[in-house]
């Protein structure tokens, strides 16, 4: 995938002459400390143009140079050359006008950001074969490169790329072993991001920890959330969750919480299910019984309450909206050998029927002594 990008003499090239200068170097320098490069996460649609946000982070020296290779997934993603429109600058960061003073522009798929320009630096830009990008900061060498957005890459997403895909964006360092074709020799070489700092130091892959960002994408609209979502209350076994089905082909999941807060839920059962309106929830916790004291002892079940939320997928994989919460939760154990009440309510109603057939006795008795 070569593009009018590409710069004069390849940019491996560049990097070549200046990693052996900076390696020189490098021995007299400090370690510096890790810099993070964070890489945005987005949003988008299959045939949309998603801007990826590349930032900076240095708790110690800044670099005053960067060099920044990224791994994208080609087939879903390409780099889209006429997505910005970039005001050129000279290395001081001043505009390059022509002969009738209009300020030169070119079209491109990385947009360097107001920082980067504003502190004298510029971008070089190479497209790879194989989904790999990179992307050189460099000019005034004295003014290090100040922390935040470093850039903007414009990708253009497959059309036919799947719903609810996550692609993935990453930085490139010596340890994932990446080679490209440098342009000028046509010889594979190993590329890796590295940074260079004003006491000459040079890092390479390390200490750049990157953070990998993902194009998210969706499906333009949700498939329909499921209607009158309802769950059982007092059940001995189980909690049962019933909705009303959707549409043909749309499959379900039941969430669970033991709050009203959906961050907290978790899906229940190992998968999907298809063309089912309802799920039995046989791991919610039973209700503690408790017995009471005095002349008429009942048992109390104290119930555990749950939350659920059902989840609708339509056939093409687009997942709906959250339907709910709504409360369930279980009640005491049956009776066993053939009892049809609930345990320890068995007992309570006939300590209370014993009570009511010893009552007359009792009352006879009482007036005997009188």
């Amino acid at each position: 995938m070569q593009r009018n990008l590409q710069i004069r003499g390849g940019l491996l090239a560049v990097l070549g002459i200046a990693g052996a200068f900076l390696a020189g170097a490098s021995s007299a320098g400090a370690q510096p400390q890790p810099a993070t490069v964070q890489v945005s996460s987005m949003d988008s649609l299959p045939g949309g143009v998603p801007e990826v946000s590349v930032s900076l982070n240095t708790p110690g020296p800044s670099p005053v140079s960067m060099v920044l290779f990224f791994a994208y997934p080609a087939a879903s993603l390409a780099l889209d050359d006429d997505y910005f429109e970039t005001v050129l600058r000279n290395t001081q960061g001043v505009i390059i006008r022509d002969e009738d003073g209009n300020a030169e522009t070119r079209r491109g798929a990385v947009m360097p950001s107001v920082g980067v320009v504003g502190a004298g630096k510029s971008l070089e830009v190479q497209v790879y074969a194989g989904g790999v990008l990179g992307v050189v900061i460099s000019g005034l060498n004295q003014t290090p490169i100040p922390d935040g957005e470093l850039f903007r890459i414009g990708f253009q997403v497959a059309s036919g790329a799947a719903a609810n895909a996550r692609l993935a964006l990453a930085g490139v360092t010596a340890e994932n072993s990446v080679s490209v074709q440098n342009p000028n020799t046509g010889q594979p070489e190993p590329v890796f991001s590295s940074a260079s700092y004003m006491d000459g130091a040079i890092e390479q892959s390390l200490p750049l920890i990157f953070f990998n960002g993902e194009v998210l994408l969706s499906c333009g609209g949700r498939a329909a959330a499921p209607a009158n979502v309802r769950a059982s209350k007092g059940d001995p076994d189980s909690v049962t969750v019933e909705w009303g089905l959707t549409e043909p082909g749309a499959s379900y999941r039941v969430y669970r919480a033991d709050s009203a807060d959906l961050s907290a839920a978790l899906p229940l059962g190992d998968e999907w299910t298809t063309g089912q309106d309802s799920f039995t929830d046989f791991s919610a916790i039973a209700a503690v019984q408790t017995q009471t004291r005095g002349c008429f002892p009942m048992t109390i079940d104290e119930e555990t309450a749950h939350f659920y939320w059902v989840l609708a997928r339509d056939a093409d994989g687009c997942e709906s909206a959250y339907a709910g919460p709504v409360e369930g939760f279980r009640g005491g154990e049956t009776k066993a050998a053939g009892g049809t009440l609930a345990a320890g309510h068995t007992g309570d109603m006939l300590t209370f029927a014993l009570a009511l057939g010893l009552l007359p006795l009792f009352l006879r008795r009482k007036a005997a002594t009188r």
